[in-house]
């Protein structure tokens, strides 16, 4: 997952325009230059215990919810209403 982020981002830069965009978006939000090696130095540090301990904070494990888009079929039950 770190090397898929980094390389996003790597490939997210690679052309004047993108660069120039994310410039103008860091600036705006307040970044200071060096924020994208400092970003990568910190995605570094986190491990799977890390995404677990706030993954426990953020996610509810206890109540799944299953959602849908779209109609549903007219042969199937409609079970949003415990039908």
């Amino acid at each position: 997952a770190r090397n898929h982020i980094w390389g996003r981002l790597m490939s997210a830069k690679l052309s004047r325009i993108n660069q120039a965009y994310y410039m103008a978006r860091d600036e705006f939000l307040g970044k200071p230059i060096d924020a994208d090696p400092e970003f990568l130095k910190e995605l570094q540090q986190v491990d799977a215990a890390a995404v677990r301990r706030v993954a426990a904070t953020w996610f509810r494990t206890d109540a799944p919810i299953i959602a849908t888009a779209g109609t549903i079929p007219a042969d199937q039950p409609d079970t949003a209403e415990g039908k």
